[in-house]
């Protein structure tokens, strides 16, 4: 057990992408190497050309985004066949480039040493997951994935995130109020707040691709953190 503030803490789950890891920026060099080979250049970084986009359509989805990205160069290829050349290049990217975000191993082992399980609770589908545990920079880490004490993908529910079935299996009989949840953005924290975990419960990551929607997400969560460091502070000083 582990006390955050005045909370008994007998579980932590985890989101993985933009949360705990740089995924989010692995699958950006994705999109310019699927771009570079249909003959098309972005004018600027990729995660600026994405932030652009759903900073001014907030409510659309992926394959809006994607669907914007085929007209605004012409590439004159379906949001299928897009998405299956940029799956492709993610596997390899994201199995080769991946690594922990600063401060994040040592969340992961500062939990474990209080003897409370570590696990995720992620929208990434396994063959993601196991890619992903590949990279030499996390497979060689304080916290390769295997050390993890439990972890729920998209594929071990029927509804992802933003519905609460994730994060309710990954409680298993832990009680919601001693469960500590750290997600990026606003759907995953609507998939903890749905499953019963008190907004209190919940640490929002910052993340950059989320910068357009950092309102909301410092309003889903009960405590906003830029780095680790700030969440391990709060640990120590409850500890």
């Amino acid at each position: 057990m582990m006390n955050f503030g005045k909370k008994q803490i007998h579980k932590v789950a985890s989101d993985l992408d933009g949360t705990l890891t740089n995924s989010l920026d692995v699958y950006a060099w994705s999109h310019n190497i699927t771009l570079a080979s249909l003959g098309a250049k972005l004018p600027c970084r990729e995660k600026e050309f994405r932030m652009q986009f759903f900073s001014k359509n907030p409510n659309k989805r992926f394959r809006d985004y994607i669907q914007h990205t085929i007209d605004t160069f012409g590439l004159g290829v379906t949001i299928d066949e897009y998405k299956a050349l940029l799956d492709k290049t993610s596997q390899q990217m994201i199995s080769t480039q991946s690594e922990y975000k600063c401060g994040a191993e040592d969340i992961i082992k500062f939990s474990q040493m209080m003897g409370v399980p570590f696990g995720l609770a992620t929208n990434s589908g396994n063959e993601a997951v196991n890619n992903m545990a590949q990279a030499p920079a996390i497979k060689n880490s304080r916290a390769p994935f295997e050390s993890f004490d439990y972890r729920v993908t998209r594929d071990d529910v029927q509804r992802k995130k933003p519905a609460g079935d994730i994060y309710r299996k990954a409680m298993g009989s832990t009680k919601a109020i001693h469960t500590l949840v750290l997600e990026d953005n606003v759907k995953g924290m609507t998939a903890a707040l749905r499953a019963g975990i008190p907004k209190s419960n919940i640490v929002g990551v910052y993340d950059a691709y989320n910068k357009h929607d950092i309102v909301n997400i410092r309003k889903s969560c009960g405590m906003f953190i830029e780095h680790f460091d700030q969440l391990k502070d709060a640990l120590e000083k409850s500890n």
